[in-house]
């Protein structure tokens, strides 16, 4: 059973990395995924917000400032604000 578990993971990881170089190789200039890339990608009840639960931690942990209001959801509007003031 030990070994199912780590069998899955590595495959979960896997697919995880995978899904992050595409991410990467599409970035806007500045180093940040568009919003709309991020959404595609990652929305899994799409809602049309980036959820701290729909992104590996690593990701989140580069937009988390993004999430102005606390709330736990990155909307549009605050994720484009955010890419601008990154960008300077």
């Amino acid at each position: 059973m030990k070994i199912g578990f780590w069998l899955g993971a590595i495959f979960a990881f896997c697919i995880i990395m995978s899904t992050l170089e595409t991410v990467h190789a599409q970035q806007r200039p500045g180093g940040i995924p568009s919003f709309t890339r991020i959404v595609n990608t990652f929305d899994s009840n799409k809602d049309g917000a980036i959820e701290k639960s729909e992104l590996p931690p690593l990701a989140w942990a580069k937009i988390a400032k993004a999430d102005t209001n606390g709330d736990g959801l990155i909307t549009e509007k605050e994720f484009e604000a955010f890419r601008k003031q990154s960008a300077k």
